[in-house]
């Protein structure tokens, strides 16, 4: 009943900071991102000073305040009209549901919640994100990005930060990481010897990244995916752009392992940005490169290469909604059909008993990758048993 009580007094009280009625302040925000996207609200001083911090100092009379018929003005520019209004919500009805936003509104309004004294809701949201750590890993950039900025997000930044050192190649993975992540994060990311992924991909990764971050300097949209088409834009760079790009890579590049490359990967990959390797930098890669020339080895599984590990390690961390296990599968080829055969005894002979199994298969004639995850260990002759 209690519950029923308090449901109605919040619809209650959102109705009232709708309407404006009995107002005595009015709130001008979203200044800083343009007229369009400026608004005025129309709100209660004793709701917000009863609930926020900041809201309790800026109206009481030690502040100084600019009144205007009969209303107390106040401006908060830096905040998104969107992202007042969620949090108008909370403050009036106790209400907030994550799960409406993207990651990137959560992320304004964590800022917003923290500059308004708003402990509360910062520590939900940082639950919520915890408590589905998908979402974390899908963002992982932004979010350890926003939370390594700002001291009172310390749940945020301790679980990215536990991501980083257990699979630092899931940043990678992020699609937006070129767009959000910093140098210092590079450099942290490139030093660590667990980052698993192969160096030709770490190459191409930090050059999409060097090239994003000189397309947002220059307050451009990028239209860019593939390597050959970052090729093309790097082609119209002014000499400014090619200094800034050059400056980017020059910390980065003496921590990449150009050993792996073949004399064909130096001409695809790294030739047509040889303008922003310093010469010392490219005596060091040209010899590393000789030396793989007469000796090509193959260091991972066609099927299974270290990206894709670290993708199912994702995805079978999240079926069990563990983000303390992110990282920390450990694979080991068991059967392979070119060498073993893919017989039934082949099968159960080096598979059965072992743990916990994943299998791969590729179709022959389109190419498509299936799968398949065994929560538990074979046991001859229980092939029946569900999988994942």
């Amino acid at each position: 009943m209690t519950q029923n009580l308090l449901r109605t007094l919040s619809h209650d009280l959102i109705n009232i900071s709708k309407t404006g009625e009995f107002a005595d302040v009015l709130i001008r925000v979203g200044e800083d991102y343009g007229e369009l996207d400026t608004r005025n609200f129309q709100v209660h001083s004793i709701v917000l000073s009863a609930r926020s911090k900041w809201f309790r100092a800026a109206l009481s009379e030690a502040w100084h305040q600019t009144r205007k018929d009969n209303m107390i003005l106040l401006s908060k520019p830096n905040i998104q009209p969107p992202v007042f209004e969620a949090i108008l919500e909370y403050i009036y009805g106790g209400e907030f549901d994550p799960k409406n936003f993207q990651v990137a509104e959560l992320i304004e309004i964590l800022r917003a919640a923290d500059e308004l004294g708003l402990v509360e809701l910062i520590k939900y949201i940082e639950l919520y994100l915890k408590d589905n750590p998908e979402i974390i890993c899908s963002n992982i950039v932004s979010i350890y990005e926003f939370s390594v900025r700002n001291d009172n997000f310390r749940t945020l930044h301790f679980y990215c930060s536990y991501i980083m050192e257990l699979n630092p190649s899931l940043f990678f993975l992020d699609e937006n990481f070129a767009l959000h992540m910093s140098k210092e994060t590079m450099i942290t990311l490139l030093r660590m010897s667990n980052l698993m992924m192969n160096e030709l991909n770490v190459w191409n990764n930090l050059v999409r990244w060097g090239i994003e971050q000189v397309i947002i300097e220059n307050s451009q949209q990028n239209q860019y995916d593939t390597l050959e088409e970052y090729n093309d834009i790097i082609k119209s760079f002014t000499h400014e752009d090619f200094i800034k790009f050059a400056e980017l890579l020059q910390p980065c590049i003496m921590l990449i392992n150009f050993i792996d490359f073949t004399s064909l990967d130096y001409e695809q990959l790294v030739e047509p940005f040889i303008n922003a390797i310093g010469r010392n930098d490219l005596n060091r890669i040209k010899r590393l490169i000789s030396m793989n020339d007469d000796e090509i080895s193959v260091k991972y599984s066609e099927l299974l290469n270290p990206e894709r590990a670290a993708e199912l390690s994702i995805i079978i961390s999240n079926m069990y909604n563990d983000i303390e296990s992110i990282g920390l599968c450990d694979f080991n080829l068991l059967l392979r059909g070119s060498r073993d055969g893919m017989t039934v005894n082949a099968f159960t002979s080096r598979c059965c008993g072992k743990g916990p199994t994943v299998i791969l298969a590729r179709d022959k004639f389109n190419k498509h990758l299936y799968g398949a995850y065994y929560a538990n260990r074979w046991d001859h002759p229980n092939y029946h048993d569900k999988v994942d």
